[in-house]
């Protein structure tokens, strides 16, 4: 038998797989898999979008029994702030995505089979030595994060599952690109939900790898279906949050997000005289009375960056 350390990473996961459950069979040798949102239509050895699922023999094979990270963060960096506040949380990813996302933070797992740079070692074990590790660092919740979770969700229920018993709260970050079938599949065992929402604008999702339509869908059946999923923060809160800054003696604190919703806050005024420097709407600037880096009412020198450095040589 090869080692393990020779063989390509590809080939490696292929040996640490099992039968799907989360597909069904179109005829003889084609099958749709229905984990994420893309629905794939997977012929006899072809891999999915997410590359990770694939089809042998007319079997759906799907990853088990390997983690790219685990680690102990608390609960607030998933982030749930309405969930058991300040309780560790133990996060566990696989390898793989269905979008393809070149700002994502977990780059060099979620795309290590599409990007040659992208480069990730997997570790192998199994899913009561997940939950053994999560009481060992007295974790309350456990979460599938770090790569896409729904294209991992039969492995990532077993885990939860294990978990479960013991009385692990579950959860999954995810982009929310779902499907009616997998939010039925995962939901007795994931009691969290987090959607990294990118927007509103369905061109760049689909510079992504993805479709608007899917994920808002998603939300909506997470909502139907009694996840518990982290409210929008109110604009009074971002507003409180912003004037304790300013009480503890902090000149310029914004509150983002909220165009029109959040008064002074989305503004600059100078910290001197209170002059109204510059005036926003959300992201759009509205006027801008700067004078050379200064107040124009009372000559303040305004702490920024203010001047463009002009043409500079091209590099060589």
């Amino acid at each position: 038998m090869p080692n393990p350390k020779d063989m390509p990473l590809k080939d490696l996961l292929h040996m640490h797989t099992r039968a799907g459950e989360l597909y069904r069979e179109l005829s003889p040798g084609s099958l749709e898999c229905y984990a994420c949102g893309h629905r794939c239509v997977i012929n006899e050895g072809r891999d999915g979008i997410c590359k990770i699922r694939f089809n042998r023999g007319g079997k759906l094979f799907v990853p088990h029994g390997y983690f790219s990270s685990v680690a102990v963060d608390p609960v607030e960096k998933k982030p749930f702030y309405h969930a058991l506040p300040g309780s560790p949380a133990m996060s566990f990813g696989m390898l793989g995505c269905d979008y393809h996302c070149s700002y994502c933070q977990n780059w060099v797992t979620s795309q290590v089979l599409r990007d040659p740079e992208a480069v990730a070692h997997p570790e192998f074990y199994s899913a009561e030595d997940i939950v053994t590790t999560a009481f060992r660092y007295g974790a309350k919740i456990i979460a599938s994060t770090y790569n896409e979770p729904l294209i991992t969700s039969e492995w990532a229920v077993e885990i939860l599952k294990v978990g479960k018993r013991y009385g692990l709260v579950g959860g999954f970050v995810s982009n929310g690109n779902g499907t009616p079938e997998v939010i039925d599949y995962i939901r007795p065992y994931v009691d969290l939900y987090k959607v990294d929402l990118k927007g509103f604008n369905d061109k760049e999702y689909r510079r992504l790898g993805g479709v608007l339509a899917n994920v808002l869908d998603t939300i909506r059946l997470l909502y139907e279906k009694k996840f518990w999923v982290t409210p929008d923060t109110p604009a009074r809160t971002l507003v409180r949050a912003a004037e304790i800054g300013e009480e503890a003696g902090l000149h310029y604190v914004y509150a983002g997000n909220l165009p029109g919703r959040v008064g002074r806050y989305e503004h600059t005024f100078c910290h001197h005289c209170r002059h109204l420097l510059i005036e926003r709407w959300g992201f759009k600037i509205v006027s801008n009375s700067m004078k050379d880096g200064c107040c124009p009412s009372c000559g303040m020198a305004i702490p920024g960056f203010w001047k463009s450095p002009g043409a500079r040589p091209s590099p060589p």
